[in-house]
Parts: C-alpha cells; structure tokens; sequence
C-alpha cells in the first residue's frame, strides 16, 4: 500500500492513489507534498470517509489521539 522512501533524517512515503491516509506532523518543521492527477477541481480535492471526522470538527482531536496511540514510543 505504500513505500518509505530515504533515511531518518528525509523521509517519503509513495501511497497508492485510491488509499486512504492521514498525516499528523510530530516535529516543528515538516514539508508535505502531495501529488493529484489533474485537473484540479474543488469540489473533488477532498474526499473523506463517513467513519473520520472533518476537518475543524469537535471530534477531531479524539480521533487524532486514537490513531497517534497506535504509534511506538518515541526515542
């Protein structure tokens, strides 16, 4: 479903389009860079399923914890 790509200190990861996924950024500075086949259109730029939260909805944060407690311990 995905591939890292780089070492610990640059890290990329490929996503086969069609995945669903999700970032939560750990450090102060990140760069992500998404690619989407053209043409852009608004309306479409966004696609969510009916079991994750919006974005700026109340529940978000509660969300955001339970799939951050599935993460290791950090170093």
């Amino acid at each position: 479903m995905a591939e890292v790509l780089g070492e610990s200190s640059r890290l990329g990861v490929d996503i086969v389009a069609g995945v669903w996924h999700t970032l939560a950024v750990l450090t102060p500075v990140a760069v992500i860079f998404e690619i989407k086949p053209g043409p852009y259109l608004a309306v479409r730029d966004k696609d969510f399923p009916a079991w994750a939260p919006r974005e700026g909805e109340p529940e978000t944060a509660g969300f955001l914890e339970g799939l951050m407690s599935h993460l290791p311990p950090a170093d």
